[in-house]
């Protein structure tokens, strides 16, 4: 049995790796969190969002994954060295 515990909030998004070892979620307490598979265990968290995050998702080769979040900015990590390598804020076009 799996279960997400390490969040403070409803969980929003999961995915897969495309290898399957591991799994990304993303949650209302602001958090996009990495677990492997084999062992069931958190591997890493990334606490660089200022609102919930509404989606996570793998890059094809597994390397790197991606977020979006209600703080209309997408951010995306290198799983290999743990740090965020892109961030993308959306601008206020003025349209309601």
């Amino acid at each position: 049995m799996f279960s997400i515990n390490a969040h403070n909030h409803w969980v929003k998004s999961v995915e897969f790796s495309p290898d399957t070892r591991l799994i990304a979620s993303g949650s209302e307490d602001t958090t996009v969190k990495l677990w492997d598979m084999t062992s069931k265990n958190l591997i890493q968290s990334f606490n660089d969002h200022n609102a919930a995050v509404n989606n996570v998702r793998f890059h094809p080769d597994g390397t790197c994954v991606a977020s979006g979040s209600a703080d209309r900015a997408i951010k995306i990590w290198d799983i290999r060295s743990q740090k965020l390598i892109q961030h993308y804020d959306a601008h206020n076009d003025g349209v309601s």
